[in-house]
């Protein structure tokens, strides 16, 4: 099994040592392999998440809370700036 050297901060030495001491894990290496398990899963998740972000993003942009929460203030804002030249420096 390969090795590597890392330096850990005092904190994440304590964390691993009470995880040891815990008696979880018999070792410093199995926690350091938990964590690292722990990051790659993580990461899966959120590629995934990232890769469906463009399919849902139309749905998203184009729903009835998004035009009620972004588009209809901004027409709000523009018919105010012709109305009430000072009022748009007051809202934004």
């Amino acid at each position: 099994m390969p090795t590597r050297n890392v330096n850990l901060t005092e904190q994440l030495d304590r964390f691993i040592l009470t995880k040891v001491e815990s008696g979880r894990y018999e070792n410093a290496s199995e926690v350091v392999r938990a964590a690292l398990r722990t990051l790659e899963r993580e990461e899966q998740q959120y590629g995934a998440k990232l890769a469906g972000l463009p399919a849902a993003l139309p749905k998203a942009m184009y729903s009835r809370a998004s035009v009620k929460r972004f588009i209809f203030p901004c027409h709000v804002r523009l018919w105010a700036s012709f109305v009430y030249p000072v009022l748009p420096r007051l809202i934004c």
